[in-house]
């Protein structure tokens, strides 16, 4: 067997633990050799192909997701590098944007909320805030001074 179809049995075999067509204490017992490092790759694949039978030639899923493992790899060079930083940039930037625009309506509406009481109770209690806005001033130019 050449190391083409060893690789392809490999593949197969692992589509077929991911699509759950082999019995789980076969998986078991490969997770714990790969625990104890004394993992076979092609003995692996030899059981799980000769556990999952026929299905791992008939299951349109196995084909589905070899496709999407196909443009995965395809495109694996899109995501890394100058274009998959900037891509991520770009990602980031989107979210920064998002972040501020939030932060900025809820500051308003909470700045609209607290204008709003302010000028009613000054409206119907006729309170003067002429004094803490004095202190304040007063108190920032103390700490310039």
């Amino acid at each position: 067997m050449d190391q083409g179809q060893k690789a392809a049995r490999r593949l197969l075999a692992g589509l077929c633990i991911e699509q759950k067509l082999v019995d789980r204490s076969i998986v078991k017992r490969w997770q714990g050799r790969v625990h104890e490092g004394s993992f076979d790759a092609d003995a692996c694949a030899d059981e799980v192909l000769a556990d999952a039978g026929e299905q791992a030639a008939q299951n349109p899923q196995i084909a589905a997701r070899a496709g999407g493992l196909e443009r995965d790899f395809l495109m694996m060079s899109q995501q890394t590098g100058i274009r998959g930083a900037s891509r991520r940039v770009k990602r980031a930037g989107k979210g920064f944007m998002a972040l501020a625009l939030a932060n900025f309506i809820a500051i308003g509406a909470y700045s609209l909320v607290v204008g709003a009481l302010m000028i009613l109770l000054r409206y119907h209690y006729d309170w003067s805030y002429d004094g803490w806005i004095d202190s304040a001033v007063q108190f920032v130019e103390n700490l310039l001074s």
